[in-house]
């Protein structure tokens, strides 16, 4: 994109350090074109940056391509909203979930969800307001779209609430949805994954060589084969395939209660599904290290 002087606009309603975009997908950007507004409400935040993504493409230099990002915060705890965006009237207006036990938070869960509910609304609005843009402006036919989440968001399913605590189905599902100018329709029911996004990217951008040079995803555009997915939190690797999901710990805490569930999220035993795993494992840490420093 660099090469193509593409034009960048690119938003966050949180920090461009946390996670740290600056210095991975985002390290060769320079730091006066990541903008950051994170220091109000969060839905404020998400329609303030959706505002400036409109405002860009509607006035940009048409001569040129150009890649538009927006990491929206509503749907993040406590779950942000503008009121007009209310679908579900039952949710709790004031939780301090900081410090609460499960047992305590358990029987407010429901009005806590509605309340995700509401946001996630709030941002399928954001999302319509700038699909609106490309079609009214006549870029809609030339433009990628991706959307998609950075995870999911357990309320209790499982007995955890939020995120980054397990690999349930409820926290690492995510919906993605990506829109190619030429591209037929289809749906998807094989397991997909977020580092699918480049390869399909950039081959559609040109990239000739072969994906495994830059990439351990896959090709959209292609069939897709059986395959083993791998997710990660702060302390722990998770293989998911046809046999179930293995948690592998790489520090010395984890927060998994299980480490062997099957593909139902119900607890198997570990053993067992380490030897169906057996050959697999192996490449999945050897292909890890070629990225990890």
């Amino acid at each position: 994109m660099n090469q193509y002087d593409y034009q960048k606009f690119i938003y966050t309603s949180a920090s461009f350090t946390y996670p740290e975009f600056n210095k991975t997908i985002f390290s060769q950007v320079p730091q006066e074109l990541l903008h950051e507004d994170h220091l109000d409400e969060p839905w404020k935040c998400d329609t303030r940056n959706t505002n400036s993504l409109i405002e860009n493409i509607k006035h940009r230099n048409t001569s040129k391509p150009f890649f538009g990002f927006i990491f929206y915060e509503e749907t993040h705890a406590r779950y942000s909203f503008n009121k007009k965006n209310e679908i579900d009237h039952d949710y709790i207006k004031n939780l301090n979930y900081f410090g609460l036990s499960r047992k305590e938070l358990a029987p407010q869960i429901n009005s806590l969800k509605a309340r995700y509910i509401n946001a996630a609304h709030g941002i399928d609005m954001q999302i319509q307001r700038i699909i609106s843009t490309l079609k009214e402006t006549g870029q809609i036919d030339n433009t990628i779209i991706v959307i998609t989440g950075d995870h999911g968001e357990e309320f209790m399913e499982r007995s955890r609430w939020g995120h980054n605590s397990n690999f349930t189905d409820w926290q690492v599902r995510v919906p993605m949805v990506i829109s190619i100018p030429g591209k037929s329709a289809k749906k998807f029911t094989q397991p997909t994954s977020h580092i699918d996004i480049a390869p399909t990217l950039l081959t559609e951008l040109g990239i000739k060589n072969n994906i495994s040079d830059y990439s351990l995803g896959i090709n959209l555009s292609e069939p897709i084969k059986k395959r083993s997915i791998v997710v990660a939190s702060w302390t722990d690797i998770g293989i998911i395939n046809e046999f179930g999901k293995l948690v592998i710990p790489f520090k010395t805490t984890t927060q998994h209660k299980n480490l062997a569930l099957d593909l139902a999220d119900n607890p198997i035993n570990a053993d067992t599904l380490i030897k169906q795993m057996r050959l697999i494992i192996p490449l999945v840490l050897t292909d890890i290290r070629r990225y990890y420093h």
